[in-house]
């Protein structure tokens, strides 16, 4: 015999008490399974009543998708981008939005992510006033700086070292061979036409450019470097001006719109300086109903703006 283990014979079991204890863990397992099917059975009813409810008085439920009322994914974006605009229930939509909203006709639960933006919106936006100037003003003003930076940058790097040599560069170009500045244009003789032209160029913005910068025959590099400098600083400066011009301006005018596009009863809001709508086709066929949408024209928005405004770690 082994002595490190005994099997028991079959004979030696107390078989009744077996039967009981399995009849015990049947009726267990039965109460159990009843149990669970019970609380699915509840589950889905209240589920279906959820849904009853929702769909009797209107309601989205917008919980699920941290504001949305469907996933991001299921919303409709701009594809390929639509630049003519054309009527459709009374709105000027482009005609990428059109056909999307004809594609989806017999589906009002698709919804589409909608840029709406004023058709006037340019005059609207450069008429705005901000510290006594125009956003059209800074704009004007800073175009006319650059454009005098892009031509001191030229005379710095190629042009001040070639006409520092006035019209002598007309005959027999007047340029010493070993000049380290003009190494482009050994061997070239320049007509009066292209004298001419560069003349009127560099002097266009400021007609004391050349008179300033070559005196005497010698080229100021280091007088037109500390000017670039100033005018560097001063497009920046306006630039920053510009910026926060054009923050005030949205801040002031697309809450207003967005206040105006939720009174219709659809999602709003503004994101990278857009203005968006989230609607499906029957309420964007109902928006002239509720609100005055004359001066708003609509067009899809990529969806790469849809995750700026809802980001994935936002949805729960």
């Amino acid at each position: 015999m082994n002595d490190g283990f005994y099997l028991m014979p079959i004979s030696c079991l107390d078989t009744d008490l077996i039967e009981k204890h399995l009849k015990m863990r049947e009726q267990l397992n039965k109460k159990a399974i009843e149990h669970k099917t019970h609380v699915i059975k509840r589950t889905i009813m209240i589920y279906v009543c959820a849904v009853l409810i929702l769909t009797v008085y209107g309601c989205v439920p917008y919980c699920n998708y941290g504001g949305l009322p469907v996933a991001r994914e299921e919303i409709v974006c701009d594809i390929a981008g639509g630049y003519k605009f054309l009527s459709w229930e009374g709105l000027d939509i482009s005609t990428e939005l059109e056909f999307m909203l004809n594609s989806f006709s017999n589906n009002n639960e698709k919804y589409f992510f909608v840029n709406a933006f004023r058709r006037n919106g340019k005059d609207f936006f450069n008429d705005f006033a901000y510290e006594g100037k125009t956003l059209k003003q800074y704009s004007d003003e800073q175009s006319v700086i650059g454009q005098q930076i892009d031509r001191l940058v030229q005379l710095i790097e190629h042009y001040g070292e070639i006409l520092k040599y006035d019209k002598s560069i007309l005959t027999t170009r007047g340029i010493p061979a070993n000049d380290p500045y003009i190494k482009y244009e050994i061997g070239v003789v320049w007509t009066e036409e292209i004298y001419n032209k560069w003349k009127e160029y560099f002097n266009e913005i400021d007609p004391e450019t050349l008179s300033r910068y070559i005196v005497n025959g010698d080229f100021l590099a280091e007088a037109a470097q500390r000017n670039y400098e100033d005018l560097t600083a001063k497009w920046a400066a306006i630039s920053d001006k510009q910026t926060e011009a054009a923050k005030a301006f949205f801040e002031q005018h697309e809450a207003t719109d967005v206040v105006l596009l939720k009174n219709a009863g659809v999602i709003s809001g503004e994101i990278n300086g857009k203005l968006y709508i989230i609607a499906t086709r029957e309420q964007l066929a109902r928006l002239d109903e509720k609100i005055d949408i004359s001066a708003f024209s609509f067009t899809l928005l990529p969806r790469a703006d849809l995750y700026a405004a809802y980001p994935a770690n936002n949805l729960s």
